[in-house]
This record gives structure tokens, C-alpha cells and sequence, in this order.
């Protein structure tokens, strides 16, 4: 009889602590709104330091002629006329013929269009607004022209050419710097598993997703839990922009990129190449195959052969041409550790590189 009004009266307290619990509960916001919150966070401390720039294709990579806007005219114009009409066609201009509507007899005008075509994403890396793009153009190709920039609000301005690394694939360019501001990078690539957002050329394409090694993105990836820029994915390959920032710093500093010297021709392995079948731990493991071995060189001496795959150089490790330019272009001459793969045996192979003047 003693228990009973004991027992009870917890029972009336679990409930009202529990009503109480819920009345809190539902002040708070659902985790939906959180996420949504956090994110409009995350794109608007970002936002600032990412841009969309239309850069001239180099001409080593023109469309072929077919592709070309004078492609119907070929078999109706001489060549001559199709010469000049290509020569006095500006960069990123399209001209069309408007009918003007008045009355005197109809006639036709030239009128100048720019569209505004991005083809890479860049990334502002210091206050005073030079940028890092992930593609590589000439400053012949370039010329004496500004280049368009867009940033992530929709507003339009140009950016300065300051220079380029063809190995790498980059292209470093300067904004106005009241206009923008830098991002911080990470250390590396995010950790396997987490939550990123990823900025895609195409806005409406921006969007949060779960990193793996290999993440089949294009575009800008961003760590969710900071906004800092963790690099550039672009076809199954990943650049961390710590990578490329001390590139980036050497066009700033000398207008090129000073690398030492290997002496070895490359070639990618990628997922599908038999090797990383009989190989078990090889996997998906970056990696670079040595093609070549120039004689006479730190690569000859060290001992390298054809044949051999590169897992890192220094401590970065590699698993295409841009990373494998990149990684030679941080290391300093003198001893460097190489990983290789060798048949069915990982070695370290110590290369003395060969310093290499600038041109």
C-alpha cells in the first residue's frame, strides 16, 4: 500500500518531465532547418572567393574545324575570305545580322554581341586577388585581352593574365580585390566519408555529397565542417589546392614555374589497367607509370626502370600528369624519396634531383 502512491507519483513526474522535454523540443529547430541554415553559412562565406572565368582554349587544343561557327560557310566561301573573316573574329564576340525595323527599305547592320561562355572555376588564394584555375592557357593565347570573370552573386568583371604551367594545367589570374576575397585551403583531401560541398561550373548544379577517394565530381570541392577549399575534381582525378598553391606563388613571384629534374616519360594508370587487377593492394592507389628512363639522368642513376609506377614523390602522393608536375615542382633538388611500385613490391627509391635554371 506504501509503493503504490510512490509509484505513481514517478509516474506523474516521468510524464511532466517528458511534456516538458517535448514543449523545448519543439522551440528548437527540426535538424532539416539546421542543415539548411549551415549551408546558405557555408555558400555565403564562400561565395566570395570563388569565380567563373572564360579563358581562351590553347592552341595546341583548337576545336577541330567542323565544330568551328564557320563550319557551313567552308564550301561556299573562298579561302581567302574564310582566312580573314577567322583572323578579324575577336575571342568570345559573335556578330549577327538584325533587321531594323523603320521606314525607309529594310537593310541590315552588324551589331556586337560578347557572350559570356565560363569553361573553369577558379579560387581566390590571397588579399590581393590573384586566383587559381585549374586549366592552362598561353599568355599568346590570351593576348592583350581582359578576361570575363562572373562571380558567385552574378556579378560581371575582368581578370589580369599573370601566367601559366602547362605541366601542371594551371592558369593564374588577378581581379579586383575589393570585389573578392581569399579562402583558406586545407592540408589535403577530405576525409573519406564526410560531407562536402561541391561547385559546379553550372550554379544550379552546386550541391552537399559524401567524399570518396575517387569522387566522379567536376568542380570545386569545399569542406563542409569550415569552408575551407579542399582542391579541383575533375574527371576521376583529384588536385588539392595545397598542391598547387606553391605554383601558383612561383607564376606571382617569377611570372613561371621552376622544377627540378627527373628525367622520366609518364603515363596514367587508370582504374581499369590490368595491373591494379593482378596487384591486389594496388587498388585504386594513385599512381604514375614510368614509360621512359632518359640516360644520364637522376632517374637512370637512381635506378629506375620502364615499367615502374610512381605511388609519391616527397610525401605527395601522385596519380596523374598535373599532380606528378605539381609534386616535382614543391620538391627542391637534391635527395628525394620516391614509393614505387616494382612487379609485386613496394620500394623506396631516393632520386638526387637536378636543379634546373630558369628560363
Amino acid at each position: 500500500m506504501l509503493n503504490r502512491p510512490v509509484h505513481v507519483s514517478f509516474l506523474c513526474l516521468t510524464m511532466a518531465l517528458s511534456a516538458y522535454a517535448q514543449s523545448k523540443e519543439s522551440d528548437q529547430p527540426s535538424p532539416l532547418a539546421q542543415l539548411s541554415d549551415q549551408t546558405q553559412a557555408l555558400y555565403h562565406q564562400v561565395s566570395a572567393g570563388v569565380l567563373r572565368v572564360q579563358l581562351p582554349v590553347h592552341r595546341v587544343a583548337t576545336l577541330p574545324a567542323a565544330a568551328g561557327p564557320l563550319a557551313p560557310w567552308s564550301d561556299k566561301l573562298t579561302p581567302e575570305v574564310m582566312a580573314r573573316l577567322q583572323q578579324s573574329r575577336p575571342p568570345g564576340v559573335t556578330y549577327i545580322a538584325e533587321v531594323l525595323h523603320s521606314p525607309s527599305p529594310v537593310t541590315t547592320a552588324p551589331r556586337q554581341f560578347v557572350i559570356f561562355s565560363p569553361n573553369v572555376m577558379g579560387v581566390v588564394i590571397n588579399s590581393e586577388g590573384f586566383a587559381l584555375l585549374p586549366m592552362y592557357t598561353s599568355k599568346e593565347d590570351v593576348g592583350n585581352h581582359a578576361l570575363p570573370v562572373m562571380l558567385c552573386n552574378g556579378t560581371m568583371t575582368e581578370a589580369r593574365f599573370v601566367g601559366s604551367d602547362e605541366k601542371s594545367n594551371i592558369t593564374v589570374v588577378q581581379v579586383p580585390h575589393n570585389a573578392v576575397r581569399p579562402l583558406l585551403p586545407t592540408t589535403g583531401p577530405p576525409a573519406e566519408g564526410s560531407l562536402v560541398m561541391v561547385m559546379s561550373m553550372d550554379p544550379s548544379a552546386t550541391h552537399l555529397g559524401v567524399w570518396t577517394r575517387w569522387a566522379n565530381n567536376w568542380g570545386l570541392v569545399i569542406r563542409s565542417t569550415d569552408g575551407a577549399i579542399a582542391g579541383f575534381s575533375q574527371h576521376g582525378h583529384f588536385l588539392t589546392e595545397n598542391e598547387l598553391l606553391p605554383l601558383a606563388r612561383q607564376i606571382i613571384e617569377h611570372g613561371a614555374v621552376n622544377r627540378p629534374r627527373l628525367g622520366v616519360a609518364i603515363d596514367d594508370v587508370p582504374a581499369d589497367d590490368p595491373q591494379r587487377q593482378m596487384v591486389v593492394f594496388l587498388g585504386d592507389l594513385p599512381a604514375i607509370r614510368i614509360m621512359y628512363v632518359f640516360p644520364n639522368s637522376p632517374a637512370s642513376r637512381a635506378g629506375l626502370r620502364p615499367g615502374d609506377l610512381i605511388l609519391s614523390l616527397g610525401k605527395q602522393s601522385v596519380g596523374d600528369h598535373a599532380g606528378f608536375a605539381a609534386a616535382i615542382a614543391a620538391a627542391t633538388s637534391g635527395p628525394t624519396e620516391l614509393k614505387i611500385l616494382r612487379q609485386d613490391q613496394i620500394i623506396s627509391v631516393t632520386v638526387d634531383l637536378e636543379a634546373v635554371l630558369p628560363q
